[in-house]
């Protein structure tokens, strides 16, 4: 670790203080607030944009969510419910991811009155069916009317599931323009752009607008990072500095596995400032052993129980076997694996490759990008070469900062390539616990070559600040809107992706539930009857069977995608086998809203309660 700037808490070198007036991209005050809203207006533009479960994974991140929040456990990987004595309902396709997302979600859920929403999806025939040519291609579900202005308060409750991604985005984009200004100290633009080319890159706004694990994760792992290079500057670390990375660094791996890249970080800096801070080895290693201990405080428990219920810590094995090793490169595909489709697609995936991987990315950004990144390895170049040249001159850089956002990529990106050996997923998003990191150096790279070609010219800072924000938008509203109209793909009048209410017992029943009779006993699988609804011609309804305590265990219409056009309904053997042996149950039903006609939950007759009770086999 390098000796300069003991004590000083700040950066390695002082410069002049920027004016409070000055524009964005001069270094003032104006550079973090700007950064900022980038990251606002992007990632809520997105969020608002995007279809029901149009995001890699959504519908499953949110069916792990509310697992946690109808059982308060935590579901079973696909495929091992047998072995584990555990209902098939227990098993879930995200169940290998750990629980602190989730439980974020679930709490969301109670605590706003949404624990029986539920995500409902039907696949779109035409998706990705490039030589139909069918404009809804890139859509992976069909759309009901639900989403259709003004949304229904199931969707709406969905965008404030998608706001903490929001949220975690403008933390990442705060902790990433303060590493700039602990790295380059005297040249705070570098921070300013940094903080500003990541809240306008496409993938990192589009992704910061969904439900997603990874992103509280990365948002994580940029204050553990931040933290990290802090100590690294006043050359101390403290007690609270171990607490606040072993808590930190805890919770991103809590919140997605890869964030484990962090424990290496975190060790060989702990090690080299053992070996360079003589004067303060004893609270480093306090520190270190704090961090420690809160890490495995955090995470051990999780560990130990994929251990005892799986066989292995991680059970990242178990998870690939539920897929019949689909997701897995074999040896003879791993040049062309890596040539053909890992290295092209984990770039360009930055700008483009949205909703479920379809919509490619806008060649002129591409080359945008690359232009980019030759200009910015250039003023790297040019950066290395004056330092030698003026070695006398004091250092603008704080080289110990920047050789730990240097590694922080290098190990990042070593990580999502051998994840992507064992599944298969070269998306940009896996990248972003570094983008921060990446951004600083980044735009290093692009300040150096600014300073040599727009010198004098006083609208060169400011366009190009305006200029991210510009594209940014360009492609949300010009590209991804347009491919993501969710009235290309169009559901039938009854569906609808959130449904609400589904443990709600009305007040004054219109529907009457005829049998079986209250409290029955069943040995078998039963047929339901109710009373007709007189309020519109030819009603389809549902009927829902869910435990007192909250959980659903079948909803007819949203689960099975069931027409109920009958007053009567014989429940198919694998619905009755979700129901739990010897444990009360309610049943109620009501008529499915016509979405097509703006009707919402709240607007159809339903039922009263009635009990069922399944009895356990001999």
């Amino acid at each position: 670790m390098s000796d300069d700037g003991a004590e000083r808490g700040e950066g390695t070198a002082t410069g002049p203080t920027p004016s409070a007036d000055a524009a964005p991209g001069e270094g003032s005050s104006w550079g973090l607030p700007f950064a900022l809203l980038c990251q606002l207006v992007l990632s809520v533009g997105y969020l608002l944009s995007t279809p029901a479960f149009e995001a890699p994974d959504e519908f499953d991140h949110l069916r792990y969510a509310y697992h946690v929040s109808h059982t308060g456990e935590l579901p079973i990987m696909r495929g091992t419910w047998k072995s584990l004595g555990r209902p098939k309902v227990d098993e879930a396709t995200q169940a290998y991811h750990p629980p602190a997302y989730y439980a974020l979600l679930a709490l969301t859920m109670r605590l706003t009155g949404h624990a029986d929403t539920l995500p409902v999806v039907v696949r779109n025939e035409t998706f990705a069916d490039w030589d139909g040519g069918d404009p809804g291609l890139h859509l992976h579900y069909l759309h009901g009317g639900d989403e259709r202005r003004p949304a229904s308060s199931g969707i709406r409750f969905l965008w404030g599931l998608r706001l903490w991604s929001v949220f975690f985005g403008l933390v990442a984009v705060a902790a990433t323009h303060r590493l700039g200004r602990l790295a380059y100290p005297t040249r705070p633009v570098v921070a300013d752009l940094a903080a500003t080319l990541l809240a306008c890159l496409p993938k990192w706004s589009y992704m910061h607008g969904m439900v997603n694990n990874g992103i509280p994760a990365s948002a994580c792992a940029h204050v553990v990072v931040l933290l990290l290079a802090t100590a690294i500057v006043r050359r101390r670390f403290t007690a609270a500095t171990g607490l606040g990375v072993g808590l930190l660094a805890g919770l991103a791996v809590m919140s997605k596995l890869t964030a484990l890249f962090l424990l290496p970080v975190m060790f060989t800096v702990y090690v080299a400032g053992c070996w360079r801070w003589r004067a303060v080895r004893r609270s480093t290693v306090v520190s270190a052993l704090l961090a420690l201990a809160a890490l495995a405080a955090t995470t051990a428990w999780f560990f130990l129980r994929n251990r005892e219920l799986y066989g292995s810590f991680m059970a990242l094995d178990v998870h690939q076997l539920s897929f019949a090793e689909r997701i897995r490169v074999k040896p003879e595909d791993a040049y062309e694996w890596i040539t053909t489709y890992f290295y092209p697609k984990v770039f360009t995936s930055m700008v483009g490759h949205f909703g479920w991987w379809i919509l490619p990315p806008l060649r002129a950004l591409v080359v945008v990008g690359q232009v980019l990144v030759f200009l910015a390895a250039f003023g790297w170049v040019l950066r290395l070469v004056a330092r030698r040249r003026e070695a006398s001159r004091p250092r603008e850089t704080d080289r110990t900062v920047a050789a730990l956002l240097l590694g922080v990529g290098l190990v990042v990106f070593a990580v999502t390539f051998r994840y992507n050996f064992m599944m298969r997923g070269p998306h940009a998003r896996y990248l972003f616990p570094a983008m921060g990191s990446a951004a600083v150096l980044f735009a290093a790279g692009l300040v150096a070559v600014g300073d040599r070609l727009a010198t004098g010219l006083a609208w060169a800072k400011p366009v190009a600040f305006a200029t991210p924000l510009a594209l940014g938008l360009g492609v949300l509203l010009g590209q991804f809107r347009p491919a993501f109209d969710p009235s290309l793909a169009p559901a039938d009048r009854w569906h609808a992706s959130m449904v609400t209410g589904l443990r709600d017992v009305a007040d004054e029943p219109e529907l009457a539930l005829l049998e079986p009779a209250d409290g029955a006993a069943l040995a078998g699988p039963p047929r339901f009857c109710w009373s007709p609804a007189t309020d519109v011609e030819d009603p389809v309804y549902t009927l829902h069977v869910f435990s007192p305590g909250g959980r659903i265990h079948v909803a007819a219409h949203e689960y099975f995608q069931l027409r109920l056009e009958d007053t009567c309904w014989e429940m198919p053997p694998e619905a009755w086998a979700l129901l739990p042996p010897g444990e009360e149950l309610l049943w109620t039903v009501r008529r499915v809203p016509d979405r097509e006609a703006g009707e919402s939950e709240t607007d159809v007759p339903a039922s009263g309660a009635s009990r069922i009770t399944r009895l356990a086999a001999d």
